[in-house]
């Protein structure tokens, strides 16, 4: 099974300032998950419902509804 999880409005660097203080599931997804540390939207403007729609499919804003 593949889990993916997305959090909004999470700078980047809060990864590795906070990973001392994670624990349990947090601290298991560091460990053991993927983390894409240079990810980045193609486009200007997000929003939540397509930006996990791209993340998830690969698609462009501009073909999901």
């Amino acid at each position: 099974m593949v889990v993916m999880i997305v959090v909004d409005q999470m700078r980047g660097d809060y990864v590795d300032k906070f990973k001392g203080q994670w624990n349990a599931g947090l601290k298991r997804l560091l460990q053991e998950g993927a983390w894409f540390r240079d990810a980045a939207y193609p486009y200007a403007a997000t929003e939540t419902c397509v930006g996990h729609a791209t993340i998830s499919t690969g698609a462009l804003p501009s073909t999901t509804e």
